[in-house]
């Protein structure tokens, strides 16, 4: 089964300095996951993706 999101993924977060220095963001909302071609289907959900955005050169 091939799933699609069902609608535009969105982090929260504040971009205190660049290049990130340990920023930690997070899903605005959950994520539905449905088949192509049936988005009103929806078979799994991602609830949480803690991401923290640094950056090593």
């Amino acid at each position: 089964m091939t799933l699609s999101n069902t609608r535009t993924l969105a982090t929260l977060g504040n971009l205190t300095v660049f290049p990130p220095q340990g920023d930690v963001y997070q899903l605005q909302q959950p994520i539905d996951f449905a088949p192509v071609g049936d988005p009103g289907k929806v078979v799994a959900q991602l609830t949480a993706l803690p991401m923290t955005m640094s950056h090593n050169p």
